[in-house]
């Protein structure tokens, strides 16, 4: 979070120690780099009510601090995209089947797990208890518990996204536990935000990120076990900049039938029936294949440039992206697809974002 009074606050509720675990210098600049004009009130809110996640700012313990602090620049995006993150602005997690599907909603991992506070006292919801994954070492008979590394979910008329931000460097992934939260969410909320039929078992992910190289990082090492990779276990995995990019991106994907319009305004003469080959992309027009990075799914965009390697004909297949993507997918793709980008910030002019 950013503004004098917000970080006054936060002093005096904490205290100056414990208040450096929380990196304070990262703040000073957050609001202005995903453009939210009303940052005050928003800082004025957050204090006020928060999200649940909030009671970790400025924690002793390192790891509740980071996540307190990822929950508070979660919180200022969803508000910059106008997705409702605050307590006091969306419906109890307990009344999730009845939610407004024309709005979108963002809910804390906290939340999502069923459980409520109420001052001091944390409540678990009948029946919506979440449990971290327990994996078995047989050879050392010994077990370690992974709990997902999701900081919450969004629900909204563009699908149901499970949210992460990975900072500065790739975050820890273990697929099973990532897997596990989905499904639980996915049970949670009943059959209104269920994915839709065009994607498979793995559902959605966003993921955002604070450094650029981190693009790069996952697409060149597509497959590693242990850190965030394009084999996320997700049928999609969005990998945004935490910036204004990223902001507008969100609220693109958010809306209800995103994909349609994008491909009707970038590439109108396509057909979209890919059900119909055996090539994974968005759309296709005769022999061309087309993948649409507008929207940076990098688990499909894993799959595709595979399918081109195996396939060696590089006009068969095109990938389509934001100016700002240019150097990256050019160094990971552009031996084997051409390559096309476009202004973002003419695109988001044209929707009136």
């Amino acid at each position: 979070m950013v503004g004098e009074g917000f970080l006054e606050e936060v002093k005096q509720k904490k205290g100056r120690d414990t208040f450096r675990a929380w990196r304070p210098k990262d703040f000073q600049s957050e609001l202005e780099r995903i453009s939210i004009p009303d940052k005050q009130t928003f800082i004025d809110s957050y204090i006020k009510y928060g999200s649940i996640g909030s009671k970790y700012l400025g924690n002793k313990e390192y790891i509740r601090a980071e996540r307190g602090y990822r929950n508070a620049l979660i919180a200022e995006l969803m508000h910059g995209a106008n997705i409702k993150a605050l307590c006091g602005e969306k419906p109890e997690l307990r009344g999730i089947k009845n939610l407004d599907i024309s709005e979108a909603y963002y809910y804390s991992a906290t939340e999502t797990k069923g459980r409520k506070i109420e001052g001091k006292k944390e409540e678990i919801i009948e029946g919506l208890e979440y449990k971290a994954t327990k994996i078995e070492d047989r050879e050392n008979d010994t077990s370690r518990t992974f709990a997902s590394r999701a900081q919450g979910a969004i629900f909204s008329p563009g699908g149901m996204y499970i949210i992460y931000h990975t900072g500065k460097r790739r975050m820890n992934w273990i697929v099973r536990s990532e897997m596990q939260y989905y499904r639980y969410v996915s049970a949670l909320c009943g059959e209104k935000y269920k994915p839709d039929k065009t994607v498979s078992g793995g559902g959605r992910a966003i993921v955002y990120y604070e450094k650029e190289s981190i693009l790069k990082e996952v697409l060149l090492e597509s497959n590693l076990s242990t850190v965030l990779s394009a084999e996320s276990g997700y049928e999609e995995t969005y990998l945004l900049p935490y910036d204004k990019k990223g902001k507008w991106i969100t609220q693109i994907i958010t809306k209800e039938n995103w994909k349609e319009e994008m491909l009707r305004a970038i590439i109108p003469e396509a057909r979209t029936d890919v059900w119909t080959r055996n090539i994974y992309c968005d759309a296709y027009d005769g022999e061309t294949n087309y993948l649409l990075f507008t929207a940076p799914n990098i688990t499909g965009l894993n799959k595709f440039l595979k399918t081109a390697m195996w396939n060696g004909d590089k006009n068969k297949f095109v990938i389509i992206g934001f100016d700002y993507q240019s150097d990256v997918l050019n160094e990971v793709a552009g031996d084997i697809t051409n390559i096309f980008t476009i202004p973002l910030k003419d695109y988001i002019e044209e929707l009136d974002i």
